[in-house]
C-alpha cells in the first residue's frame, strides 16, 4: 500500500497521471452515487434496490452513437501501447 502512494504522490502532479487519477476518482464516486441513489429510491418509494440498480445499468448500455467493438479495439491499442510505461512504472528493476 505504501508503494501505491507512493507512486500516486510521485506522479500526482503529471499532466497525464493527474487526468487519470481525476477519472479513477469520478467513476468511483459515480458508482457510489448511482449506489446511494438506488438505496434512496429503495427507502423512499419502496422500488427494490434490485430493479433500481437494473434500471441505472440498462441506461448505462444504452444504444450508442459509437460502435462497442469500435470502443474495444481503441481500448486494446490503448493498453498495447502504454503496456511498457506501465511495467516500468510498477515493476522497477
Amino acid at each position: 500500500m505504501k508503494n501505491l502512494m507512493g507512486i500516486i504522490k510521485a506522479n500526482w502532479n503529471d499532466p497525464v497521471w493527474s487526468k487519470v487519477f481525476a477519472a479513477v476518482i469520478l467513476a468511483v464516486c459515480g458508482s457510489v452515487l448511482t449506489a446511494l441513489y438506488a438505496i434512496f429510491l429503495n427507502l423512499y418509494s419502496q422500488i427494490p434496490f434490485k430493479d433500481t440498480f437494473y434500471a441505472v445499468l440498462q441506461y448505462l448500455n444504452g444504444n450508442l452513437l459509437v460502435p462497442r467493438w469500435l470502443c474495444l479495439v481503441l481500448l486494446i491499442i490503448y493498453i498495447i501501447l502504454i503496456y511498457k510505461y506501465i511495467s516500468n512504472l510498477f515493476c522497477k528493476y
